[in-house]
This record gives C-alpha cells, sequence and structure tokens, in this order.
C-alpha cells in the first residue's frame, strides 16, 4: 500500500515537471500569428526589415527581424521591449517616448544612441551605447542612471 503510494507520488511529480517544461519553451509561430497590433507596429516602425523568426512562449511573442533587432511583444500584442543589437532605434519608435525622456538624453549624453529601450511597471529603462542604463517613470521624470 505504503510502495503504491509513493508510486504514484513519483509519477504525479514526474508528470508536473514535464507539463512545467513543455509550457516554458519557445514555440516558432508565423509572422500572421502575432496579434494584429503587433503586426501593423512592425509594419508601422519597421517598414522593410524582413522577420527572420518569431517565437511564443507562455508570456509573450519574440520576434526578430532581418536587420537584427528584436521586438519583443506581450500576448495582447502591446510592445515591451526594443533591443537595436547595433541598428539604430527608428525615429518613430523614439516619437512613442515622452518627450521629456529625449530632452534628457539628448542634453546629458549627446552623442549616445538609444539602443534598447523596455517597458517596465515605473515607466521606461533605456540602454544607450555609451553603456549606461536610465530608468524613467511614465511621466519621463528621472529615476536612475547606472553605467
Amino acid at each position: 500500500m505504503m510502495k503504491n503510494r509513493m508510486w504514484w507520488a513519483a509519477l504525479s511529480l514526474g508528470i508536473m515537471a514535464c507539463g512545467a517544461m513543455a509550457g516554458g519553451r519557445d514555440v516558432y509561430i508565423t509572422p500572421e500569428e502575432l496579434p494584429v497590433h503587433s503586426q501593423t507596429f512592425l509594419d508601422t516602425h519597421f517598414p522593410g526589415d524582413g522577420i527572420r523568426h518569431v517565437t511564443k512562449d507562455r508570456e509573450n511573442f519574440d520576434v526578430r527581424l532581418s536587420s537584427g533587432a528584436e521586438v519583443d511583444f506581450t500576448l495582447t500584442g502591446d510592445w515591451d521591449k526594443i533591443e537595436g543589437n547595433g541598428v539604430p532605434m527608428p525615429q518613430s519608435v523614439l516619437d512613442l517616448l515622452p518627450k521629456a525622456i529625449i530632452d534628457y538624453i539628448t542634453t546629458k549624453a549627446p552623442n549616445a544612441a538609444i539602443t534598447e529601450i523596455s517597458v517596465e511597471l515605473y515607466g521606461y529603462e533605456i540602454e544607450l551605447s555609451n553603456g549606461l542604463d536610465i530608468r524613467f517613470r511614465s511621466s519621463g521624470e528621472l529615476i536612475s542612471i547606472d553605467d
């Protein structure tokens, strides 16, 4: 009786572990399977930049573009991270940020380019080509700078 319970407990743990691993895997999907909102974002801000591949996991979509740039979207289709990976950030993407953020960066780091933008609960995290990571509130107010 005890061996039977232990066997079932081990089997249950094994099934749960396999399910957890399978649920965390990235699955390749076609660009057409992205939410329409995400497709529109890519067409608007990265026109002519082909899609190399799209993956989906339990939390987001990851789109790799032919230029090397990478855009992450939430499952509802909103962008939450853009990595340039050596590609300049399109002006149309920079125009999405509060003016105060752009003003701060052009004043304090005029020779640096924005290489990564992440949408966070508090606002935005911006990575610059000079290695600085700057955090701003959604309003554009500076929170912190890490070098």
